[in-house]
């Protein structure tokens, strides 16, 4: 991301101070989920926030403590799901389980796609020895 154009398109020092700037892992994604983590805070037709001292100090930390590791948690960008991974980098062990059980999901689905692939070939060459 280029923080040079972001900040002048956002309008950063005449209408905003900045606050933090940093290098994170995967920039955008974790834009969109502190905009629905704090979407309810949202100030209309705008990009600005009103955001309480703690709620600003939960996103410096997400940012600094989190921000080189940001894992993206859902295929999904609904603002629920984005909501949800944002609090999940706050709990590394709800993370880590949140992980296991997505890659367990992953394998089992992947389990049934190889299944029907093979009774389909079963189906196919069965039919081809009729023909």
């Amino acid at each position: 991301m280029n923080w040079s154009r972001r900040s002048r398109e956002l309008e950063v020092g005449s209408k905003t101070i900045e606050v933090l700037t940093a290098n994170v892992k995967h920039p955008g994604r974790l834009e969109k989920a502190i905009h629905a983590h704090f979407s309810n805070r949202r100030l209309p037709q705008s990009e600005w926030f009103k955001l309480s001292n703690s709620e600003l100090k939960l996103i410096i930390n997400v940012i600094t403590e989190k921000g080189k590791d940001y894992t993206p948690v859902f295929e999904k960008k609904s603002k629920n799901m984005l909501a949800l991974e944002f609090a999940l980098q706050e709990d590394p062990e709800l993370l880590e389980k949140m992980l296991e059980t997505k890659k367990e999901i992953d394998a089992y689905k992947q389990q049934r796609k190889q299944e029907r692939d093979d009774k389909a070939k079963r189906r196919s060459g069965f039919w081809g020895f009729l023909g």
